[in-house]
């Protein structure tokens, strides 16, 4: 009777941290700091970010694209960038580091294009939650061109809808 019951009974699952199969909401914020360039003068700036984007992990690596809005306000009025690209991951564990490859476009109020590159560490809590932070440099060209680099931070949430 009791090997009856003991094969009956399910193990728990084991959790996983590595993504496969996830779509997942990207809440963040961060500082940039940077130069605009137009007409042969330099104007730097600082400002604070809010981001809120979206990422999907379709293949069997765990690795992710994403697409994020970003809104910054160093002054009266809010500014608008969007950027979206792959996120590669290292590691599989609670604690992974990873780099993003994005394009970048600066669309309010002036225009720009370009690349945006980032690394940073990811600690997922949860198979569901994870928090990051990182580093990232773009370059825009456009009018006026922008050179700039920061810090950010976030959370992610994700569901494994591609399963």
């Amino acid at each position: 009777m009791s090997i009856v019951l003991t094969a009956c009974t399910a193990a728990p699952a084991a959790e996983r941290f590595d993504h496969r199969g996830a779509v997942g909401l990207l809440i963040g914020g961060g500082v940039e700091v940077g130069e605009l360039v137009h007409g042969g003068q330099f104007d730097e700036y600082s400002r604070g970010i809010a981001d809120l984007g979206v990422s999907v992990a379709p293949t069997a690596d765990g690795n992710e694209y994403k697409l994020v809005i970003e809104a910054a306000k160093p002054g009266s009025s809010v500014q608008w960038l969007v950027y979206g690209g792959y996120r590669g991951y290292f590691g599989e564990d609670r604690l992974k580091t990873f780099f993003d490859i994005d394009g970048a476009f600066d669309v309010r109020p002036n225009f720009t294009v370009g690349p945006r590159l980032a690394l940073g560490v990811q600690y997922d809590f949860h198979p569901l939650f994870g928090l990051f932070g990182g580093v990232a440099a773009r370059i825009g060209i456009g009018s006026p061109s922008r050179f700039a680099a920061g810090a950010f931070a976030g959370f992610q949430l994700r569901s494994y809808l591609l399963q």
